[in-house]
Protein backbone atom coordinates (compact mmCIF):
# COMPACT_ATOMS: atom_id res chain seq x y z
CA UNK A 1 0.00 0.00 0.00
CA UNK A 2 1.48 3.76 -0.95
CA UNK A 3 2.03 5.43 1.95
CA UNK A 4 0.41 8.21 3.83
CA UNK A 5 1.58 12.19 3.70
CA UNK A 6 0.63 15.42 4.57
CA UNK A 7 -0.89 18.03 1.88
CA UNK A 8 2.17 20.45 3.23
CA UNK A 9 4.69 17.76 2.86
CA UNK A 10 4.79 18.37 -0.83
CA UNK A 11 2.54 21.42 -1.46
CA UNK A 12 2.32 25.13 0.20
CA UNK A 13 -0.92 26.36 1.54
CA UNK A 14 -1.97 30.09 1.53
CA UNK A 15 -5.37 32.17 1.89
CA UNK A 16 -4.92 35.21 -0.42
CA UNK A 17 -5.94 38.97 1.12
CA UNK A 18 -7.67 41.79 -0.38
CA UNK A 19 -5.34 44.51 -2.36
CA UNK A 20 -5.68 47.74 -1.56
CA UNK A 21 -9.06 49.73 -3.33
CA UNK A 22 -6.94 52.21 -5.46
CA UNK A 23 -5.06 48.99 -7.10
CA UNK A 24 -7.95 47.51 -8.79
CA UNK A 25 -8.12 50.51 -10.29
CA UNK A 26 -4.50 51.70 -11.15
CA UNK A 27 -2.65 51.74 -14.06
CA UNK A 28 0.39 49.47 -14.56
CA UNK A 29 0.60 45.61 -14.67
CA UNK A 30 -2.25 44.77 -14.51
CA UNK A 31 -3.26 40.80 -13.29
CA UNK A 32 -6.75 39.21 -13.81
CA UNK A 33 -8.31 39.24 -10.15
CA UNK A 34 -9.69 36.17 -8.64
CA UNK A 35 -11.67 37.27 -5.69
CA UNK A 36 -14.33 34.65 -4.64
CA UNK A 37 -15.63 31.36 -5.46
CA UNK A 38 -17.36 33.06 -8.42
CA UNK A 39 -14.28 33.69 -10.69
CA UNK A 40 -13.81 30.38 -10.68
CA UNK A 41 -14.90 28.29 -13.52
CA UNK A 42 -14.99 24.01 -14.54
CA UNK A 43 -11.27 23.72 -14.51
CA UNK A 44 -9.83 27.53 -15.07
CA UNK A 45 -10.07 30.91 -13.44
CA UNK A 46 -12.49 33.14 -15.57
CA UNK A 47 -12.14 36.34 -13.20
CA UNK A 48 -13.72 39.97 -14.97
CA UNK A 49 -11.69 42.19 -12.31
CA UNK A 50 -8.31 43.67 -12.86
CA UNK A 51 -5.39 44.07 -10.41
CA UNK A 52 -2.48 46.32 -10.12
CA UNK A 53 -0.58 45.30 -6.83
CA UNK A 54 -1.99 41.91 -5.62
CA UNK A 55 -0.53 40.51 -2.39
CA UNK A 56 -0.58 36.78 -3.54
CA UNK A 57 -0.16 36.16 -7.32
CA UNK A 58 -0.40 32.29 -8.68
CA UNK A 59 1.75 31.46 -10.81
CA UNK A 60 1.14 28.75 -14.07
CA UNK A 61 0.43 25.28 -12.25
CA UNK A 62 -0.81 26.53 -8.48
CA UNK A 63 -4.32 25.41 -7.67
CA UNK A 64 -7.07 27.59 -6.52
CA UNK A 65 -9.63 26.81 -4.04
CA UNK A 66 -12.61 28.41 -3.01
CA UNK A 67 -15.85 27.63 -1.13
CA UNK A 68 -19.62 28.42 -1.11
CA UNK A 69 -22.27 27.84 0.86
CA UNK A 70 -23.31 24.25 -0.86
CA UNK A 71 -19.62 23.97 -2.99
CA UNK A 72 -16.34 23.54 -3.73
CA UNK A 73 -14.64 24.75 -6.95
CA UNK A 74 -10.67 23.61 -7.74
CA UNK A 75 -9.22 25.29 -10.62
CA UNK A 76 -5.81 24.87 -12.01
CA UNK A 77 -3.70 28.19 -13.22
CA UNK A 78 -2.95 28.17 -17.06
CA UNK A 79 -1.47 31.80 -16.49
CA UNK A 80 -0.37 34.36 -13.17
CA UNK A 81 -3.64 35.36 -11.58
CA UNK A 82 -3.50 37.88 -7.94
CA UNK A 83 -5.80 36.27 -5.30
CA UNK A 84 -8.13 37.49 -2.58
CA UNK A 85 -9.34 36.86 0.40
CA UNK A 86 -12.20 34.37 -0.02
CA UNK A 87 -9.55 32.19 -2.45
CA UNK A 88 -7.14 29.46 -1.06
CA UNK A 89 -3.70 29.27 -3.20
CA UNK A 90 -1.54 26.02 -3.13
CA UNK A 91 1.35 25.15 -4.75
CA UNK A 92 3.62 22.63 -5.06
CA UNK A 93 6.59 22.61 -3.26
CA UNK A 94 7.75 19.11 -4.68
CA UNK A 95 9.00 19.22 -8.14
CA UNK A 96 8.14 15.49 -8.09
CA UNK A 97 4.58 15.98 -8.19
CA UNK A 98 3.41 17.02 -11.46
CA UNK A 99 0.56 20.31 -11.47
CA UNK A 100 -2.45 18.24 -13.18
CA UNK A 101 -1.70 15.43 -10.38
CA UNK A 102 -1.66 18.00 -7.52
CA UNK A 103 -4.70 19.41 -9.06
CA UNK A 104 -6.51 15.90 -9.76
CA UNK A 105 -5.83 15.23 -5.98
CA UNK A 106 -7.50 18.28 -4.79
CA UNK A 107 -10.07 18.43 -6.87
CA UNK A 108 -11.08 14.49 -5.28
CA UNK A 109 -10.26 15.20 -1.63
CA UNK A 110 -11.44 19.11 -1.44
CA UNK A 111 -14.95 18.59 -3.38
CA UNK A 112 -15.43 15.35 -1.00
CA UNK A 113 -15.09 17.45 2.26
CA UNK A 114 -16.21 20.58 0.95
CA UNK A 115 -18.86 21.08 4.52
CA UNK A 116 -16.20 20.77 6.48
CA UNK A 117 -13.75 22.93 5.31
CA UNK A 118 -16.64 25.97 4.11
CA UNK A 119 -17.01 26.27 7.96
CA UNK A 120 -13.32 27.50 8.32
CA UNK A 121 -12.48 30.61 7.34
CA UNK A 122 -8.60 31.84 7.08
CA UNK A 123 -5.91 30.27 8.84
CA UNK A 124 -8.11 27.74 9.96
CA UNK A 125 -8.64 26.69 6.90
CA UNK A 126 -5.35 26.45 5.43
CA UNK A 127 -4.35 24.31 8.46
CA UNK A 128 -6.92 22.23 8.00
CA UNK A 129 -6.02 21.18 4.13
CA UNK A 130 -2.23 22.16 4.90
CA UNK A 131 -2.75 18.58 7.13
CA UNK A 132 -4.89 16.66 4.98
CA UNK A 133 -3.06 13.47 4.29
CA UNK A 134 -2.95 11.92 0.97
CA UNK A 135 -1.72 9.00 -0.82
CA UNK A 136 2.37 9.05 -1.89
CA UNK A 137 2.26 7.34 -5.54
CA UNK A 138 5.23 6.07 -6.86
CA UNK A 139 6.47 8.54 -9.68
CA UNK A 140 5.29 5.96 -12.42
CA UNK A 141 1.94 5.48 -10.60
CA UNK A 142 1.63 9.62 -10.79
CA UNK A 143 2.71 9.60 -14.64
CA UNK A 144 -0.04 6.94 -15.31
CA UNK A 145 -2.52 8.87 -13.26
CA UNK A 146 -2.21 12.19 -14.47
CA UNK A 147 -2.08 10.92 -18.18
CA UNK A 148 -5.52 8.85 -17.24
CA UNK A 149 -7.40 12.15 -16.01
CA UNK A 150 -5.65 13.99 -18.86
CA UNK A 151 -7.34 11.59 -21.20
CA UNK A 152 -10.53 12.24 -19.78
CA UNK A 153 -10.60 15.95 -19.05
CA UNK A 154 -10.02 16.35 -22.93
CA UNK A 155 -12.49 13.96 -24.09
CA UNK A 156 -15.34 16.51 -21.49
CA UNK A 157 -13.52 19.21 -23.00
CA UNK A 158 -14.07 18.23 -27.19
CA UNK A 159 -17.71 17.78 -26.12
CA UNK A 160 -18.35 20.65 -24.58
CA UNK A 161 -16.63 22.37 -27.72
CA UNK A 162 -19.01 20.56 -29.68
CA UNK A 163 -22.24 21.50 -27.55
CA UNK A 164 -20.80 25.08 -27.84
CA UNK A 165 -20.66 24.64 -32.02
CA UNK A 166 -24.50 23.09 -31.97
CA UNK A 167 -25.86 26.31 -30.11
CA UNK A 168 -24.56 29.04 -32.15
CA UNK A 169 -25.86 27.16 -34.96
CA UNK A 170 -29.44 27.06 -32.89
CA UNK A 171 -28.31 30.80 -32.77
CA UNK A 172 -27.82 31.35 -36.00
CA UNK A 173 -31.30 29.48 -37.32
CA UNK A 174 -32.76 31.65 -35.27
CA UNK A 175 -30.76 35.21 -36.50
CA UNK A 176 -31.04 34.25 -39.61
CA UNK A 177 -34.94 33.12 -39.96
CA UNK A 178 -35.80 36.73 -37.57
CA UNK A 179 -33.95 39.25 -38.87
CA UNK A 180 -31.82 38.47 -41.72
CA UNK A 181 -34.13 37.31 -43.86
CA UNK A 182 -38.16 37.55 -43.17
CA UNK A 183 -40.02 35.06 -44.85
CA UNK A 184 -43.09 36.55 -46.96
CA UNK A 185 -46.22 37.49 -44.35
CA UNK A 186 -44.46 38.45 -41.34
CA UNK A 187 -45.68 40.62 -38.76
CA UNK A 188 -43.72 42.70 -36.44
CA UNK A 189 -45.38 42.90 -32.74
CA UNK A 190 -44.69 43.67 -29.40
CA UNK A 191 -43.92 40.48 -27.07
CA UNK A 192 -46.60 42.12 -24.62
CA UNK A 193 -49.22 41.56 -27.43
CA UNK A 194 -48.57 37.67 -28.16
CA UNK A 195 -49.68 37.13 -24.28
CA UNK A 196 -53.45 35.16 -24.38
CA UNK A 197 -52.89 34.51 -20.90
CA UNK A 198 -50.23 34.55 -17.80
CA UNK A 199 -50.46 31.55 -15.10
CA UNK A 200 -49.70 31.73 -12.07
CA UNK A 201 -46.46 30.29 -9.93
CA UNK A 202 -46.62 27.78 -7.09
CA UNK A 203 -45.60 29.80 -3.63
CA UNK A 204 -44.59 28.98 -0.29
CA UNK A 205 -47.51 29.45 2.16
CA UNK A 206 -50.04 29.26 -0.09
CA UNK A 207 -49.68 26.85 -2.82
CA UNK A 208 -46.83 24.34 -1.12
CA UNK A 209 -47.86 22.27 1.47
CA UNK A 210 -45.87 19.96 4.03
CA UNK A 211 -44.66 16.44 2.89
CA UNK A 212 -47.86 14.08 3.16
CA UNK A 213 -50.85 16.99 3.15
CA UNK A 214 -51.36 16.88 -0.15
CA UNK A 215 -50.57 16.01 -3.75
CA UNK A 216 -47.49 15.30 -4.73
CA UNK A 217 -45.83 17.34 -7.31
CA UNK A 218 -42.59 18.16 -8.89
CA UNK A 219 -41.28 22.45 -9.08
CA UNK A 220 -39.22 24.30 -11.48
CA UNK A 221 -36.58 25.91 -9.30
CA UNK A 222 -35.33 27.77 -12.58
CA UNK A 223 -34.42 27.68 -15.97
CA UNK A 224 -31.44 26.76 -17.63
CA UNK A 225 -29.54 28.84 -19.64
CA UNK A 226 -29.64 26.91 -22.59
CA UNK A 227 -33.49 26.67 -22.74
CA UNK A 228 -34.09 23.14 -22.98
CA UNK A 229 -36.73 21.06 -21.40
CA UNK A 230 -34.91 17.82 -20.67
CA UNK A 231 -32.11 19.84 -18.74
CA UNK A 232 -34.23 21.53 -16.31
CA UNK A 233 -33.73 20.32 -13.09
CA UNK A 234 -36.65 19.36 -10.80
CA UNK A 235 -38.10 18.88 -6.77
CA UNK A 236 -40.31 17.10 -5.30
CA UNK A 237 -43.12 19.18 -3.57
CA UNK A 238 -46.79 18.51 -2.31
CA UNK A 239 -49.83 21.34 -3.01
CA UNK A 240 -53.18 21.39 -2.64
CA UNK A 241 -55.81 20.18 -5.45
CA UNK A 242 -56.71 23.47 -6.34
CA UNK A 243 -53.13 24.80 -6.53
CA UNK A 244 -51.94 22.01 -8.80
CA UNK A 245 -54.96 23.09 -11.01
CA UNK A 246 -53.94 26.98 -11.10
CA UNK A 247 -50.52 26.66 -11.28
CA UNK A 248 -49.03 23.35 -13.34
CA UNK A 249 -47.41 23.99 -16.16
CA UNK A 250 -48.95 23.03 -19.40
CA UNK A 251 -48.23 21.84 -23.16
CA UNK A 252 -47.16 24.56 -25.49
CA UNK A 253 -46.75 27.45 -22.56
CA UNK A 254 -43.53 29.85 -22.58
CA UNK A 255 -42.02 29.85 -19.40
CA UNK A 256 -39.29 33.06 -18.49
CA UNK A 257 -37.28 33.61 -15.93
CA UNK A 258 -34.54 36.77 -15.53
CA UNK A 259 -31.33 35.79 -14.51
CA UNK A 260 -28.07 37.35 -12.99
CA UNK A 261 -25.83 35.79 -15.93
CA UNK A 262 -24.99 39.38 -17.36
CA UNK A 263 -24.32 37.36 -21.08
CA UNK A 264 -27.78 35.80 -20.92
CA UNK A 265 -30.17 37.84 -18.21
CA UNK A 266 -33.39 36.04 -19.72
CA UNK A 267 -34.14 32.67 -20.16
CA UNK A 268 -36.82 31.07 -21.57
CA UNK A 269 -38.02 27.38 -22.14
CA UNK A 270 -40.87 25.85 -24.14
CA UNK A 271 -43.57 23.66 -22.88
CA UNK A 272 -43.16 20.31 -25.09
CA UNK A 273 -46.28 18.37 -25.96
CA UNK A 274 -45.25 15.24 -24.08
CA UNK A 275 -44.30 15.59 -20.69
CA UNK A 276 -45.61 14.29 -16.67
CA UNK A 277 -48.39 15.79 -15.86
CA UNK A 278 -47.94 17.51 -12.18
CA UNK A 279 -44.83 20.16 -12.43
CA UNK A 280 -45.53 23.76 -11.07
CA UNK A 281 -43.14 26.45 -11.59
CA UNK A 282 -41.39 28.32 -8.08
CA UNK A 283 -41.15 31.55 -7.61
CA UNK A 284 -39.58 33.79 -10.25
CA UNK A 285 -40.21 31.66 -13.04
CA UNK A 286 -43.48 33.21 -15.50
CA UNK A 287 -45.74 30.60 -16.82
CA UNK A 288 -47.26 31.83 -20.44
CA UNK A 289 -49.83 31.12 -22.96
CA UNK A 290 -49.62 32.51 -25.97
CA UNK A 291 -51.76 33.27 -28.96
CA UNK A 292 -53.29 30.70 -31.31
CA UNK A 293 -51.06 31.91 -34.46
CA UNK A 294 -47.72 31.79 -32.15
CA UNK A 295 -45.28 28.51 -31.07
CA UNK A 296 -43.64 28.82 -28.03
CA UNK A 297 -40.68 26.85 -29.19
CA UNK A 298 -40.05 30.09 -32.31
CA UNK A 299 -40.46 32.37 -29.49
CA UNK A 300 -38.00 30.99 -27.12
CA UNK A 301 -35.67 30.61 -30.37
CA UNK A 302 -36.11 34.15 -30.88
CA UNK A 303 -35.59 35.34 -27.31
CA UNK A 304 -32.75 33.52 -27.20
CA UNK A 305 -30.69 35.74 -30.00
CA UNK A 306 -27.30 37.83 -29.29
CA UNK A 307 -29.84 41.22 -30.11
CA UNK A 308 -32.68 40.33 -27.76
CA UNK A 309 -30.46 39.47 -24.75
CA UNK A 310 -28.47 42.78 -25.50
CA UNK A 311 -31.68 44.69 -25.37
CA UNK A 312 -32.82 43.03 -21.69
CA UNK A 313 -29.65 43.58 -20.26
CA UNK A 314 -29.74 47.05 -21.20
CA UNK A 315 -32.95 47.73 -19.95
CA UNK A 316 -31.80 45.51 -16.73
CA UNK A 317 -28.95 48.25 -16.51
CA UNK A 318 -31.15 50.99 -16.14
CA UNK A 319 -34.14 49.44 -13.86
CA UNK A 320 -32.38 46.45 -11.61
CA UNK A 321 -35.67 45.65 -9.97
CA UNK A 322 -36.96 44.61 -13.30
CA UNK A 323 -34.86 41.28 -12.91
CA UNK A 324 -38.08 40.56 -10.45
CA UNK A 325 -40.62 40.69 -13.34
CA UNK A 326 -39.45 39.12 -15.95
CA UNK A 327 -42.72 39.82 -17.94
CA UNK A 328 -42.41 43.50 -17.41
CA UNK A 329 -38.86 43.21 -18.75
CA UNK A 330 -39.66 41.76 -22.23
CA UNK A 331 -42.43 43.16 -22.69
CA UNK A 332 -41.95 46.30 -25.11
CA UNK A 333 -39.39 43.62 -27.35
CA UNK A 334 -40.38 43.87 -30.85
CA UNK A 335 -41.34 40.02 -32.04
CA UNK A 336 -40.87 38.70 -35.69
CA UNK A 337 -43.84 36.64 -36.41
CA UNK A 338 -43.97 34.27 -39.67
CA UNK A 339 -46.41 32.44 -40.72
CA UNK A 340 -47.41 29.39 -38.47
CA UNK A 341 -45.41 26.72 -41.13
CA UNK A 342 -42.32 28.93 -41.30
CA UNK A 343 -42.51 28.52 -36.93
CA UNK A 344 -43.18 24.88 -37.18
CA UNK A 345 -40.20 24.17 -39.36
CA UNK A 346 -37.92 26.50 -37.28
CA UNK A 347 -38.93 24.18 -34.33
CA UNK A 348 -38.35 20.96 -35.85
CA UNK A 349 -35.06 22.24 -36.47
CA UNK A 350 -34.38 23.37 -33.20
CA UNK A 351 -35.63 20.02 -31.95
CA UNK A 352 -33.02 18.41 -33.90
CA UNK A 353 -30.27 20.26 -32.62
CA UNK A 354 -31.87 19.70 -28.97
CA UNK A 355 -31.21 16.02 -29.25
CA UNK A 356 -27.70 16.45 -30.35
CA UNK A 357 -26.71 18.56 -27.42
CA UNK A 358 -28.19 16.17 -25.29
CA UNK A 359 -26.75 13.42 -26.35
CA UNK A 360 -23.61 15.34 -25.98
CA UNK A 361 -24.96 16.29 -22.29
CA UNK A 362 -25.33 12.69 -20.97
CA UNK A 363 -22.02 11.24 -22.64
CA UNK A 364 -20.14 14.87 -20.71
CA UNK A 365 -22.11 13.43 -17.45
CA UNK A 366 -20.78 10.12 -17.72
CA UNK A 367 -17.30 11.10 -18.53
CA UNK A 368 -17.59 13.74 -15.44
CA UNK A 369 -18.38 10.57 -13.26
CA UNK A 370 -15.61 8.51 -14.70
CA UNK A 371 -13.48 11.26 -13.85
CA UNK A 372 -14.87 11.33 -10.04
CA UNK A 373 -14.57 7.66 -10.21
CA UNK A 374 -11.03 7.68 -11.55
CA UNK A 375 -9.89 10.45 -8.86
CA UNK A 376 -11.46 8.71 -5.80
CA UNK A 377 -9.98 5.37 -6.69
CA UNK A 378 -6.86 6.75 -6.61
CA UNK A 379 -6.69 9.55 -4.18
CA UNK A 380 -8.67 7.98 -1.64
Amino acid sequence: MSPLIALQDIATVVQGAEPAAVSLLAGGRQLPFVRSIRDLGEKYPCPEAWVTEPEFVAEPGDVLVAFGASECRVNICERSYGVGAAVTLIRRSDPQFPADYLYGLLNAMLKRSSDRFSLLRGAARVRSISTLQVVRHSEQDRQKITLLLSEVETLISLRKSADGELSRLASALAEGLCRMNEPAGTVRVKFSELIQSVGQSATPGRDLLEAGSGIPAERIRSLDETGIWDRLEFEPCTVSEAALRETAVHAGELLLQISRNDSSPLRSCAVPSEFSRGIVCGRGVVRLRLKENVRAGYVRGYLATAAVQAEIRSGLTRSPSLILDPLKAVAEVVVPVPPCSVQIGFCDRIAEIEQLRMTGFRATTEARQLLQSIASEFFN
